[in-house]
C-alpha cells in the first residue's frame, strides 16, 4: 500500500484499479475521530442486538412466577426473537445490498492493514455487551418495585423497568447511523465516483484536522457508468439478476461452509448464554434447600459475568493470532478446543471447573462468530456482501432458535445429554472444515 508521500501524481491512479485507490485513499484519512464514532455507533448496534436476544434470560428467573411459566415455555421465549431475526434477515441483507450498505460501514471504512484487528475488536462488543447488560440487570431486577397504575392491567416491576432501560439503545444506535455517511466502496461499485471521493475527503478532515483541498487523491475512476434514477420496483428487480452470482462457484461453496459453522456456533454459543442464568438459579435454590451440591446441574455457582469477561480475553487474543496462523487454522483449533470443554463437562467435580469449562466454550464461540464475520467481509464481493451476510446469520438463527427450543428437551433426557449433544456438533463442523479448508480457496 502506498505511503502518503508515495502519492504525487493523480495521474497513476487514473490507471490503476480503483479498489487499490481506495485503499490509499482510506490510509491517508488514517484512524481517527471519525472511526471513533463508527465504532461507537457498531457498539450501540450490538448491544441493542444482545439485549433483544439475551433480556429473557434474564427475565426469566424474576418473572416467571408472574408469568406463570413452565421450563419448555421458557425455552420458547428464549427463541423467540430469533423467529423475527429468520424472518426478516435474507430480505434486509437483500435491501442492504440494493439501496446501500450502512450495514458493513466499519469493514469498508478501516484500512487494509489494520482492518482484521479493527473487526475482532469490535468481536468484543457483543462480550462488552454482555457485561454491561449483567450489570444492568444487576441494578435493577433485585430492587423490590412495584408501581399499580391500574391494578390487575398495568402494574410495574422491577422487570418492567429493565425492559424500558434496555429499550433505548436501538435509538441512539438508529441517531448515530443517520450521521454517518455511505460507504465509498459501496459508492465506487453503483459508480458514484464523486460522491465516494467527497465521502473520504469529509473523512479525511474529521480525522486529520486539514482542509478537504489538501487530500492527496483528486479523482477516483472506475468504469461503472453512474446508474440513471429508477423507481425501487426498477432496483429490487435489477439486483435479484445478481442473486444468481452468490449461488454458482466458490461463492456457494465458501456460503455452505461458513452458514454450516454459523449454525453450529449459534446453537452452542446462543443456548449456553441463555440458559446460564436460569441454570444457576436453579443450583441457588436447590443449595438454599438442601445445604450442599450433589450432581452436576447443582453444582454451577452464580458467575454471570465470567463466559463474557472470557469471550473478551479470547477475542483479543485472536487479533493478534489471526495474522501469525490465519482464518481457517484459527478456525480449526477453536472447534476442537470448544468440543473439548463442552465434552469435558462430565468430567467435572467443583463448581468452578464448570464455570470455567461453559466460560471457556462461550468464549471460543464468541471468538469463532468474529473471525467468521470478518471472513464474510473479505471473500464476498461487495454487491453480495450483504445479502451472503444476512443468510449465514439465519441459518446461524435458525441454531438458535432450535437449540432454545431443543435444550430443555435434552435436559429432561438426561443432565449431560444437551452438553454431549454441543460437543458433537462442533466435532461434526471441525470434519467440515477439515475437508473443504483446502477447497474453498478462503482468502487470507
Amino acid at each position: 500500500m502506498a505511503a502518503a508521500g508515495d502519492i504525487n501524481q493523480n495521474e497513476a491512479y487514473d490507471r490503476d484499479d480503483p479498489m487499490i485507490i481506495l485503499e490509499d485513499a482510506l490510509t491517508l484519512c488514517k484512524f481517527g475521530k471519525f472511526h471513533l464514532r463508527l465504532l461507537l455507533a457498531s457498539f450501540c448496534t450490538i448491544f441493542a442486538t444482545v439485549i433483544v436476544t439475551t433480556t429473557s434470560s434474564f427475565i426469566l428467573p424474576i418473572a416467571e412466577c408472574d408469568l406463570q411459566m413452565d421450563i419448555m415455555m421458557k425455552g420458547w421465549l428464549n427463541a423467540t426473537p430469533f423467529f423475527g431475526q429468520i424472518a426478516t434477515s435474507l430480505f434486509v441483507g437483500f435491501l442492504v445490498d440494493t439501496f446501500g450498505r450502512r450495514i458493513f460501514l466499519l469493514s469498508e471504512f478501516i484500512p487494509k492493514g489494520i482492518r482484521d484487528k479493527v473487526l475482532l475488536l469490535q468481536g468484543s462488543f457483543m462480550s462488552i455487551s454482555l457485561i454491561l447488560l449483567s450489570l444492568i440487570s444487576w441494578a435493577i431486577l433485585p430492587q423490590k418495585i412495584h408501581f399499580v397504575i391500574l391494578k390487575g392491567y398495568f402494574e410495574l416491576r422491577s422487570w418492567n423497568i429493565y425492559i424500558y432501560v434496555c429499550s433505548i439503545w436501538s435509538l441512539i444506535a438508529a441517531i448515530l447511523y443517520y450521521t454517518i455517511p455511505e460507504s465509498p466502496k459501496f459508492l465506487l461499485s453503483q459508480g458514484r465516483n464523486k460522491e465516494a471521493l467527497d465521502v473520504l475527503k469529509k473523512i479525511y478532515r474529521e480525522n486529520t484536522g486539514n482542509y478537504e483541498d489538501s487530500f492527496q487523491i483528486k479523482t477516483i475512476k472506475t468504469k461503472i457508468q453512474p446508474k440513471n434514477k429508477q423507481t425501487v420496483a426498477k432496483q429490487i428487480v435489477n439486483s435479484l439478476f445478481e442473486v444468481k452470482h452468490l449461488l454458482v462457484g466458490k461463492l456457494v461453496t465458501r456460503l455452505i461452509l461458513l452458514s454450516i459453522v454459523t449454525f453450529v456456533c449459534l446453537s452452542t454459543y446462543t443456548c449456553l448464554r441463555l440458559w446460564y442464568p436460569q441454570l444457576s438459579t436453579i443450583v441457588e435454590n436447590y443449595y438454599k434447600d438442601t445445604g450442599h451440591y450433589s450432581r452436576f446441574c447443582e453444582m454451577i455457582e452464580h458467575k454471570p459475568n465470567t463466559s463474557s469477561i472470557a469471550s473478551v480475553l479470547f477475542v483479543s487474543v485472536s487479533g493478534f493470532v489471526v495474522n501469525m496462523m490465519g482464518h481457517k487454522l484459527l478456525l480449526f483449533i477453536i472447534m476442537i478446543s470448544c468440543a473439548i470443554c463442552s465434552g469435558g463437562l462430565y468430567f467435572t467435580n467443583s463448581s468452578i471447573q464448570v464455570a470455567l469449562l461453559i466460560s471457556a466454550t462461550c468464549a471460543l464461540m464468541q471468538t469463532n462468530g468474529s473471525l467468521q464475520m470478518n471472513i464474510v467481509v473479505r471473500v464476498f464481493p461487495t454487491q453480495l456482501r450483504a445479502l451472503a451476510f444476512a443468510i449465514v446469520i439465519i441459518v446461524g438463527r435458525i441454531g438458535s432458535l432450535l437449540g432454545n427450543v431443543l435444550f430443555p428437551v435434552l435436559l429432561k433426557m438426561g443432565c449431560m445429554a444437551p452438553f454431549f449433544t454441543l460437543s458433537g456438533a462442533s466435532l461434526l463442523t471441525e470434519s467440515v472444515i477439515r475437508y473443504l479448508r483446502n477447497r474453498i480457496m478462503l482468502e487470507e
